[in-house]
């Protein structure tokens, strides 16, 4: 007839959370804001950059049309 122990019905009290991996989440989580941060920093000067160009081809446009119109009026416009 096979014999039980103890042990085999009460196993061992897991082991408390050790810090490592504690750390280890608190780092990822850390590169995770920094990344984030950075895409967010890169995409708001993308869109800087976009509307920058935008607005300068916008005044050209503009300075050209307005140039256009006063010389079809037969005034003199300035460059």
């Amino acid at each position: 007839m096979p014999r039980f122990y103890l042990d085999e019905f009460n196993p061992p009290e897991p082991a408390p959370l050790s810090l490592q991996p504690i750390q280890l989440i608190i780092a990822l989580a850390a590169q995770s804001t920094s990344l984030a941060s950075r895409l967010v920093e890169q995409t708001l000067q993308q869109v800087s950059d976009q509307f920058e160009q935008a607005s300068a081809g916008a005044r050209e446009w503009l300075r050209r049309r307005l140039r256009y119109s006063s010389l079809k009026k037969g005034q003199w416009a300035s460059p």
